[in-house]
Order: structure tokens, then sequence, then C-alpha cells
């Protein structure tokens, strides 16, 4: 294993190379141990390094965009078509008022039809005593569901802030009534086994929460109506809750897909088009949405691209260089019109073009490790 001092040169030269990396990244090179064979063997697994750096920040940079319908795909609509999918969620959501789902949980929370602000609702689902505790225990202690405050604190060191409820720790609840602290222990339908339920707040990362709390009746009721509605189950709780209507654009778009590092990327993407769409906005659509992913439109593969794809991955033998692989290849397809090569470097050239658009498309990535070393020069 590298000491601190070699990790932060190999870095470094890392970063010099291709550009700053994230601490994600480096980590993730740190744990499958790429730094520490680059640091032990040199400049070959250096190489190997730089590829798969390169393909983990290219992984990182599509996560990073945002799901859904992009602002370039969405501003090709034609208004008209924006307009009928307004009007059509606004119908949705008149449908879902009436709902039996929506209808009991407004009955047991908003008693008075009245709406929760953004901020209230915000502050409702950062709160930890809704994982835990039912309606019936919030009444029984006189504590308001969403005028309320709660974290977890642990009362041998208050001025910590614990993200888990463990046995020596308590909730601490505060309203404008008073406070109240809770012991885990106190709450007979606790079970430790009984946590394996996920709740997704809107805008949060998913908790986990026991049966029969606020948030799992919550977390029920906005499944069950996002499913009758084909919303996303926080998006229905945000609007059983504060009434906002769920956007349902006429196209939705979604990347999709599988890596495997350092041997192929696979990430197409998927519309979700209402049929009254037009023909044309379609194609527009698509267009857009595959410069949004790969940065360019579709470039065929002729025969001959693709049969020196496959001679190289499959007839490439250990310690062949270029030039030998080159005479090979004109020994097998010399006879085909324009298929031969009398420069094994623009052979080369042909295949890292074939490589990238057949297993990296979208991405600029180096020679793949079987080819290097003894293989080419």
């Amino acid at each position: 294993m590298g000491t601190m001092a070699e990790e932060k040169e190999l870095r470094g030269k890392l970063e010099k190379r291709i550009g700053k990396i994230s601490e994600r990244t480096w980590k993730e090179l740190v744990d499958k141990s790429y730094v520490d064979e680059a640091i032990t063997f040199g400049d070959e697994e250096f190489k190997t390094l730089v590829e798969h750096a390169q393909f983990l920040r290219w992984k990182e940079k599509l996560k990073g965009r945002p799901k859904g319908t992009s602002p370039r795909v969405a501003n090709l609509l034609d208004p008209r078509d924006a307009a009928r999918a307004e009007t059509f969620a606004k119908h949705v959501a008149r449908c879902a008022n009436r709902d039996y789902v929506t209808r009991a949980i407004r009955k047991t929370y908003l008693p008075d039809d009245l709406f929760l602000s953004k901020e209230v609702l915000d502050r409702f689902l950062g709160s930890v005593a809704p994982r835990f505790l039912s309606s019936k225990a919030f009444a029984d202690h006189g504590i308001p569901v969403f005028q309320h405050e709660s974290r977890f604190v642990d009362p041998k060191s208050p001025e910590s802030q614990p993200i888990d409820w463990t046995t020596d720790m308590v909730i601490r609840i505060e309203w404008a009534g008073g406070s109240l602290d809770i012991e885990r222990a106190s709450l007979l339908h606790f079970d430790a086994n009984n946590t394996g339920l996920t709740f997704v707040p809107f805008g949060r990362r998913p908790v986990g929460v026991i049966a029969g709390s606020v948030f799992d009746e919550m977390r029920k009721a906005s499944s069950e109506l996002s499913q009758a509605c084909d919303w996303t189950p926080p998006a229905a709780l945000r609007f059983i809750l504060t009434g906002e209507v769920p956007s349902m654009p006429a196209v939705r778009f979604r990347e999709v897909g599988i890596s495997r590092s350092g041997e192929f990327a696979h990430f197409p993407f998927e519309l979700i088009i209402e049929p009254w769409v037009s023909p044309k906005t379609v194609l527009k659509v698509y267009c857009a949405a595959q410069r949004h992913l790969y940065g360019k439109q579709s470039q065929f593969l002729g025969d001959r691209t693709r049969a020196l794809f496959d001679f190289v991955m499959d007839d490439f033998k250990p310690g062949m260089t270029w030039p030998q692989g080159c005479d090979a290849w004109n020994k097998k397809h010399g006879l085909k019109k324009r298929w031969s090569y009398s420069d094994y470097r623009n052979m080369r050239k042909d295949f890292l073009r074939a490589w990238r658009m057949i297993a990296f498309p979208g991405m600029r990535v180096p020679l793949p490790t079987k080819m290097k070393g003894g293989h080419a020069t």
C-alpha cells in the first residue's frame, strides 16, 4: 500500500494528465486498488489508472444531469402541446382530489382543509419523530404533527448530532406548547426488525420508517395515489399536503443503462411521449435528447469499421504489434475494395475511432488495456 505522500504525488500526476477529479472518483480508484497498483508497478498501471479515472469522471458527469425533461427538450415543444399537457395535469389533480386516499389523509391531518406552506412541509419532512410515532402518539402527547421540530439527542453528549436512533439516544421534540424526550423503549410498537420500510420525502434522501408511524401512513398513501395518477410518490405526497399540482409534461426524458468500467459503457435514454405530440416535434425532441446525452448526433459505422473492431478484439495475439496486426488484416481482408491499409497507423486510428463509437459512445478514452504494452507502440 502506498504512503500518503505517494498517493498525493500520484493524484497530482493524474490530474495534470486528465484534469481535476472529484473526491468520490479518487476514493473509488483507491478502493478498487488502481492507485496502489499504479504506485507499485509504475507507468503501465498508471495508464490503466488514467483509463478508469476518465471513465469514472464521465459516469459522474452523466449522473449529475437532472432527470426528467431537460430545458432544451421542453423548449422544443409546440406551445399548444405544453398547454394541453397542463390542462390534462389539472384534470388528473381534479380527479385525485376526490380519491379516497387523498380524502383520508387530509381528513386526518388537515381537518380544517388548510394546505401546508412550503416552509411547514419542509420542516415536517425533515423531522425525525414522524418516522417513529403514530398520529395517535402525537395526539396523546399533545404534539402538533406539523408545527414541531425534532431530532436525535445523545443524553451523554447533548452537543453531538447523531443521525440515527440507537438504544442510548432519545428523540427530542419541541413545539410552541412544550418539549418532550422520548426513549426508544417507551414505544411498545418499536421493533428493530420493523424498520425496513423506506419513505422518500420530497426533495430529500430516503429514510427508514416503522410500520404505523406518520411517515408510514404518508408512504402508503403517496405510493397508492402515485400509481393511480402516474405521478412519483414524493409529488403525490406534496399534492396531498399542499395542493400543488404535479406536472405531466408531453415529453419526459430519462437516462437508463449499465456500465462496466474499462470495457464498455451503455447509456441509452427513454422518451415517454404523449400520443398526441406531432411526429415532427418527436423527431426534434429526439435529436435534442441525443445531443444532450452524447454531445453530437449518431454516426454510422461502415462494414469495414465494424470488421476492424472485431478483428482487433478477437484476432490480435499476445505480443502482436500494430505493424504485424496490419499485415494480418491485409492478408485476411486485403482483397476487398478499399479495405487494405498501407500504413498501420491509419489502421490504429480507425480502430480507436471504432472503439470509442462502439464501446464508449460519446466518450474520449485511450486504447483499451488489451492493446497496450507489448501489443502496440
